[in-house]
């Protein structure tokens, strides 16, 4: 959500101004997600919890820290870290800058 648009207190999340999947974030560790992810794929149990760990650590957090800002969303923005993002028309104004 971009704080400065109204989102009600507790809005749902399909209610969220910029809705992106977590590869689509990240898409250097795409493949590793999914295999994260993927219950059937077979691995090791202290393994998948390592690796979601240290995915979530070290490339979501920062990420996440970052664009708690309307600046950092937009240099986001023009690193393309949103190109597979769904952004709403208000949260596209914000980003723009107009």
């Amino acid at each position: 959500f971009v704080r400065t648009l109204e989102a009600g207190r507790h809005p749902k999340p399909s209610e969220s101004h910029i809705q992106l999947r977590l590869e689509g974030l990240i898409p250097s560790a795409e493949d590793r997600i999914k295999e994260l992810l993927d219950f059937s794929f077979e691995m090791p149990e202290a393994e998948r919890i390592g690796g979601l760990c240290e995915l979530l650590e070290h490339q979501l957090l920062p990420l996440i820290q970052r664009g708690s800002s309307v600046t950092g969303l937009r240099s986001m923005l023009a690193e393309g870290y949103f190109k597979r993002a769904a952004i709403t028309g208000p949260a596209q104004q914000v980003l723009s800058g107009s």
